[in-house]
Parts: C-alpha cells; sequence; structure tokens
C-alpha cells in the first residue's frame, strides 16, 4: 500500500513539505504574538497622548484659576467652577479612553484592559488596580 514510500526522494520531498509546514505554523505564532504586542503598544502611545492633552488641559485651567484668584475673584465661585469642570474632564477623558478602544477592531478588545480614564491610565503605566 505504501510502497510509493520507497521510491528515491519521495522521503525527502515529505520532510521537505512537512519542514514548509512547521515553518508555516512556527512564524502564523511568531506573527500572532507580534501583532498582539503591536496593539498593545499602540494603545499605550494613544493612550499616552491622551494623557498629555488632559493634564495640558488641567494646567491650563490651574492658570486661569490663579489668574482669576488675583483679580479678586470669590474663592467660593471659583471652587465651584473647579468642581464643575473637573466633572467635565474627567467625563470627556472617559469618552475619550472609550473612543480609542472603539477604533480597534472587537477581536482585540480583550488585550485592551481599559474602558475608562482610570483603568486606562493603570493600562498605561501597568500598574494594579486597588478594588
Amino acid at each position: 500500500m505504501f510502497e510509493f514510500l520507497k521510491q528515491p526522494g519521495v522521503y525527502e520531498v515529505a520532510l521537505i513539505i512537512l519542514g514548509m509546514f512547521s515553518y508555516k505554523i512556527i512564524s502564523g505564532v511568531v506573527g500572532y504574538m507580534q501583532l498582539h504586542e503591536a496593539v498593545r503598544t499602540t494603545s499605550k502611545l494613544c493612550l499616552f497622548v491622551i494623557a498629555r492633552c488632559i493634564n495640558s488641559e488641567i494646567s491650563f485651567r490651574e492658570k486661569l484659576y490663579e489668574d482669576m484668584e488675583k483679580m479678586g475673584e470669590p474663592q467660593e465661585s471659583i471652587d465651584k467652577l473647579k468642581e464643575n469642570e473637573l466633572l467635565i474632564t474627567t467625563s470627556q477623558a472617559d469618552r475619550m479612553v472609550k473612543a480609542l478602544k472603539d477604533e480597534f477592531p472587537k477581536e482585540y478588545h480583550k488585550l485592551l484592559p481599559f474602558d475608562d480614564w482610570k483603568t486606562g491610565m493603570a493600562f498605561l503605566f501597568e500598574k494594579p488596580l486597588d478594588k
């Protein structure tokens, strides 16, 4: 039944085909791992840009509060403004992080363990969240 295996060159051809198949499997696994790392690295870079934007906005607003204080604005109104703008900034940051995750295909969402600002920053700096 397997007499054709005894012919010269068949064994070598089978080994070459098996080697090519093994190479495809190994390169596929390595490529898959590299793709996952690329997704995580790209998301971290984007989170870093978002963090810089939010921090710049916060710094600008802190300067604005200082200027308002120098101009004699009552501290009560400055504190109320700070509280309102903090809520706006936090919700804006949450929306930006969620939008970033939504830009990735759904099959990669399991690689991106963040959904809001807090979990995004924990992922960026690889810090575990306090439960």
